[in-house]
């Protein structure tokens, strides 16, 4: 078993260094930081993007906050949480004319 490295509060981060730190992709890394769920730092002018530690652990905190919530909420007798979930009511604009391109390239009635 590979022991982890422990997160350290006071230490600045790369998007790589906090990636393996979670042992989640790139990738995901960037879309935590582009939905608001990590703050990072990112000087201006600079590409660079720094996170801190304890950035890092208050997503962590925040998350199994969350995850506890949704176990305690009340269900309907069924087994089904009484929680609604929420959808998007429109498709964004990008993609629904991407989705009018790929349709009129195919010959779809969307002419």
């Amino acid at each position: 078993m590979v022991a982890k490295t422990p997160i350290e509060p006071n230490t600045i981060y790369t998007r790589e260094e906090t990636a393996h730190l979670l042992g989640i992709s790139l990738s995901t890394l960037k879309q935590l930081i582009r939905t608001g769920q990590l703050r990072v730092s990112q000087p201006v002018g600079l590409r660079r993007v720094f996170i801190r530690g304890n950035c890092i652990l208050e997503m962590l905190d925040s998350s199994t906050r969350d995850s506890r919530r949704l176990d305690t909420q009340p269900t309907n007798g069924n087994g089904h949480s009484q929680v609604k979930t929420l959808r998007a009511k429109q498709i964004p604009s990008r993609a629904r004319l991407a989705s009018k391109k790929t349709a009129r390239l195919a010959g779809g009635a969307n002419r």
